[in-house]
């Protein structure tokens, strides 16, 4: 089924952009081929997306930086290090939260 839900059209696509993008970019670095699910549900009037990779993941000190302004996580990364940055902004602009989980 499909409930409708009031968001801001352009800061959801900004959102799903930078995260599906950051994903991709990340995950052609090291990997060949890129797979990225995005699972959305709605909870106790709470949107929630999840988006899964399978890309190498995360150590504890990129995770623990990854939302910082120009902050790149890998050594290969040629990106300016602002795309998880503006999904942190628009989280929080949205009064939501955000999860970091890597394995």
């Amino acid at each position: 089924t499909c409930e409708q839900l009031k968001i801001d059209k352009d800061l959801a696509k900004i959102l799903l952009k930078e995260t599906v993008s950051n994903a991709v970019y990340h995950n052609r670095l090291e990997n060949s081929t890129t797979h990225i699910w995005v699972k959305t549900r709605k909870e106790n009037g709470m949107l929630t997306i999840d988006v899964v990779d399978n890309g190498i993941g995360m150590d504890e000190n990129v995770r623990n930086h990854a939302f910082q302004m120009f902050f790149r996580g890998h050594e290969k990364s040629q990106g300016i290090g602002l795309g998880l940055f503006k999904v942190k902004m628009i989280v929080e602009k949205l009064k939501g939260k955000l999860d970091l989980n890597s394995n």
